[in-house]
């Protein structure tokens, strides 16, 4: 209990929403700072993290922390945070053979600068060559014909992540289309979205859960075939494009080459 309350703590001070010091300056908000990140190493009961510690400092961050959250109900969860100048953080104490999720939060003072998540395994105990670490997930979304939208993913990269329920909704961006949410099992690989409005552009997102907690969510802006138009879709007819979440994960994405929008957005457990 000491050490729950602990971490909430902790969260509580880095999430605090006044900082101290100057404000940061507009280049955080704006820049992609995982590209000034080095490298990450993930061993049987460590994980490491190293960083150009010149450039993110010219951008203002001034702190790095790491949390690990074991999928194992025997494991606890883990912090490390080190100042921007050491360069490097080292999270040790990490249960062998374990999936994780790890989080690296950038922190000018008390102001979150980015965050992001990503999902790795432990190596076996006392091996000491490096875990598995795994990006985001592959997701695709396509319009099946006049009223229909179709998402899919890979069922192991799912269970990789720990993925058991997974909610789809389409939300029609002018407001007046029909819209639809669907609720299927990780296992499922896929689902349709059926008695959509023809020709509408639609917002659909896909919430991944664990637990009945939200882990990740994705969002795509696509839109429907116009009346009387039949049949499946193809990668040809409707275009394949990539969008690059971070300079060491990339997720495919396949949309209609009229509708370029497309965000990935990552949610974790803070």
């Amino acid at each position: 209990m000491v050490f729950y309350f602990s971490l909430i703590v902790l969260t509580t001070f880095l999430l605090a929403e006044k900082s101290r010091g100057d404000s940061p300056s507009p280049a955080l908000r704006e820049a992609s700072l995982w590209q000034y990140f080095k490298w990450r190493h993930i061993e049987y009961d460590t994980f490491k993290l190293s960083w150009v510690d010149q450039r993110l400092t010219e951008l203002g961050v001034t702190d790095v922390a790491v949390f690990a959250i074991p999928f194992s109900k025997f494991g606890y969860p883990k912090v490390a945070i080190s100042t921007v100048k050491q360069g490097k953080l080292t999270l040790r104490g990490l249960l062998p053979d374990t999936k994780y999720e790890f989080t690296t939060i950038a922190l000018h003072h008390r102001d979150q600068v980015l965050r992001r998540t990503v999902y790795g395994t432990t190596g076996p105990l006392g091996r000491t060559g490096p875990g598995r670490i795994f990006p985001p997930p592959n997701i695709y979304c396509y319009p099946m014909k006049e009223n229909a939208i179709r998402v899919a993913w890979g069922v192991e990269e799912m269970g990789d992540r720990g993925v058991d329920k997974i909610i789809v909704k389409a939300r029609a961006v002018n407001g007046t289309g029909h819209n639809r949410t669907e609720k299927v099992y990780a296992g499922a690989a896929q689902v349709t979205l059926e008695d959509l409005t023809p020709e509408t552009l639609y917002r659909v997102s896909m919430d991944a859960y664990r637990n009945g907690t939200l882990i990740f969510g994705s969002e795509r802006f696509i839109k429907t075939w116009p009346a009387g138009k039949r049949g499946q879709n193809s990668a040809k007819n409707i275009g394949v494009s990539e969008t690059h979440t971070e300079k060491w994960a990339k997720t495919k994405v396949l949309v209609n080459p009229l509708i370029s929008k497309t965000k990935y957005m990552q949610l974790n457990w803070l």
